[in-house]
């Protein structure tokens, strides 16, 4: 029931990547987790995890297309505030009705099926946006960060 990374869904900015290999990461330990009917605490605090480290996650994206102007930022931003808004509702359905079989099918269709479309679409053009800025006079470092030659 995992969801696979492979290197389709590189965008080509390693913090960006990196921050992306864990978000999928942390939803197959997510996943695992209810599927193996671990207890109920255990997995609350894995949905707890996986939402404050995806709103991080975005944060650290919109500072970066706003640094840069990028155009589709609006489009971004109102497509990850869905995206948490799902993933709340998730966690609040987790903690009254605790793991459910409909709970995990919601999981593995909305959040791996939205990540997947979202990286493969919004996230790529917003690291070809990046890669094109470098070639003109910015220059991206190693944490991501994109700065002035």
């Amino acid at each position: 029931m995992a969801v696979q990374w492979d290197e389709n869904l590189t965008v080509g900015i390693d913090m960006i990547d990196y921050q992306h290999r864990m978000i999928f990461g942390n939803v197959n330990t997510l996943l695992d987790a209810m599927a193996q009917s671990k207890r109920n605490k255990e997995v609350g605090k894995l949905i707890e995890f996986l939402t404050d480290y995806t709103i991080k996650h975005f944060c650290a994206e919109e500072e970066l297309m706003i640094k840069h102007n990028y155009n589709a930022y609006p489009l971004q931003e109102a497509e990850h505030t869905i995206f948490i808004e799902n993933l709340i509702d998730l966690r609040k359905e987790f903690e009254t009705k605790c793991i459910t079989s409909n709970l995990l099918l919601r999981i593995q269709q909305q959040l791996c099926n939205w990540l997947t479309k979202h990286i493969r679409n919004e996230d790529k053009n917003f690291g070809a946006f990046l890669k094109m800025r470098a070639q003109f006079g910015y220059l991206i470092n190693s944490a991501g960060n994109v700065e002035l030659f």
